[in-house]
């Protein structure tokens, strides 16, 4: 059985953390990986996953107040694994360490947002008992 563990991602990462980035379609700039890594704090986390040594994915957390409901919510913000190791049951290992997380974190909620265009995505999170619960709008400032 293989066995995975969890690390608090730090600047030693970052090259990994830019390379699974760049899988989610996300081009990003070393400097601003180490500056973002360096902002966790009781708010936000990104941790990743190591196998032999070898970063194999990533999970991004953000813990916030919502005021609608007067309770805390988690966010999924980003969440990756490797594509040579996807099939081999991480990403189940990631969103039980996501549930765990928001729990610890006194959340009532667990939410992730995903593009509309990744359909495997999503069936990925419906698996877990995720619903589509709203529709997001952006603008870029």
């Amino acid at each position: 059985m293989c066995m995975y563990s969890f690390e608090v991602a730090s600047k030693k990462h970052n090259s990994s953390v830019q390379r699974l980035l760049l899988q989610l379609g996300y081009s990003s700039v070393e400097e601003d990986i180490i500056k973002f890594l360096e902002l966790q704090n009781s708010n936000s986390e990104v941790l990743v996953i190591i196998f032999d040594s070898q970063v194999v994915g990533l999970i991004s957390l953000v813990y916030y107040d919502y005021f609608p409901l007067q309770r805390k919510i988690c966010r999924i913000t980003s969440v990756v694994i490797e594509e040579s190791f996807r099939g081999k049951g991480i990403g189940r290992k990631v969103m039980d360490l996501a549930c765990e997380r928001a729990r610890d974190n006194d959340c009532h909620k667990l939410e992730v947002t995903t593009s509309l265009a990744r359909k495997k995505t999503h069936k990925f999170y419906e698996s877990f008992g995720f619903k589509k619960s709203s529709f997001r709008y952006a603008i870029d400032l």
